[in-house]
């Protein structure tokens, strides 16, 4: 018999939005060489990070140029190798700590959550598995603003909870939540998980309902591979429950977690039902009310 995951459901209403509870499969494809995720996933396909995905490599060069020569194909191959080392180091520094006696606060605010989801120094198997996700379950589903809001939200730049401080007739305001008006020292805790611990709580009840909602599909996702894949399922219930590192958890890809596809691949398409869905009707409100 599956573990059930305890759950802080509560009885509430339909959501107006009229989400849909069931979980879809997730597409997706992969040769099985990505060891952060178990099974399920059918032979790779465009997107994956390895070899002819439009990147350049040297396979595609040598069937669109067969006139280039070796010199040719290794100053090539140079190139991308430096473009390589140079994205590391730009990467590097968002992990780099500032100096005594904040040694513990981390350099970019706004990376927060890419940190909790990249490890922090990346072999070339860990950057290609994070690639992977990234355009498979991640870019795939950025049609519309439902998709957008999840990009968004790793970049520290969504609309409804954005890092840092917003301009105001050239002014620099702190940011608030897009929900209830309040500020916070992480705006992306207060919204998706209700409050950040010696704060108050978010006070929008339609964000309240929207947060249950995506609680309990991640929930019933992660308590159906309770047997298959304790590890990953122990990691979400011992994560601090009001943090970044849950939130990493729960949209699908957290650092050093061996995360089943089946999870890694739905999570992303939970939170665009939920919180995207919430997030392009919000902005189509704010659109009309513009209007007149």
């Amino acid at each position: 018999m599956a573990r059930s995951i305890p759950s802080r459901r509560r009885a509430t209403s339909r959501s107006p939005l009229g989400f849909s509870g069931t979980a879809r499969p997730a597409s997706g494809a992969d040769d099985g060489r990505d060891a952060d995720v178990d099974g399920g996933r059918p032979p790779r396909a465009d997107g994956d990070g390895r070899e002819s995905d439009g990147d350049g490599s040297d396979a595609e060069t040598d069937e669109e140029q067969p006139e280039s020569t070796a010199a040719q194909r290794a100053w090539n191959a140079d190139v991308r190798r430096r473009c390589v080392d140079l994205v590391k180091d730009r990467e590097a520094e968002l992990f780099a700590k500032k100096d005594p006696p904040n040694g513990a606060e981390f350099k970019l605010k706004s990376a927060a959550l890419w940190r909790e989801i990249a490890e922090e120094n990346p072999n070339g198997a860990q950057y290609s598995r994070l690639r992977y996700w990234m355009r498979t379950c991640v870019f795939g589903l950025t049609a519309d603003e439902t998709g957008t809001a999840l990009v968004a939200l790793l970049c520290g730049c969504w609309w409804a909870a954005p890092v840092g401080r917003q301009l105001v007739d050239g002014v620099g305001v702190p940011s608030t939540c897009a929900a209830c008006g309040a500020t916070s020292e992480c705006l992306a805790v207060h919204l998706l998980l209700g409050k950040c611990d010696g704060e108050a709580a978010c006070s929008c009840p339609e964000a309240d309902e929207i947060r249950l909602r995506w609680e309990e599909e991640v929930d019933d996702l992660y308590t159906a591979h309770a047997n298959s894949h304790p590890a990953a399922v122990a990691e979400y219930l011992t994560a601090p429950p009001r943090s970044l590192r849950r939130v990493a958890l729960m949209i699908g890809r957290a650092r050093g977690v061996k995360m089943p596809w089946d999870i890694a691949s739905e999570l992303p398409r939970v939170f665009t039902r939920t919180w995207g869905a919430w997030s392009r009707l919000k902005l189509e409100e704010a659109a009309g009310a513009a209007a007149g």
